[in-house]
């Protein structure tokens, strides 16, 4: 499976993205791909994430 982050661009990167930005009125949004595995959760675990996703208003996913 591939996550999904926010990118972290040098400046001269960001400047072209800013660029095209500014030329067509749009917002971009600058994404890098990780591989990770997913855990495998029990029933248990899977309520307890799902009650601390609720909790914290976030999307969380376990990992190996």
């Amino acid at each position: 499976m591939l996550l999904y982050t926010l990118a972290g661009l040098k400046p001269e990167q960001l400047a072209k993205l800013q660029a095209w930005e500014a030329k067509t009125g749009k917002t971009l949004l600058a994404l890098s791909w990780h591989p990770v595995n997913l855990a495998e959760l029990s029933p248990e675990e899977m309520e307890t994430l799902q009650d601390l996703e609720a909790e914290l208003r976030v999307a969380l996913i376990a990992v190996q």
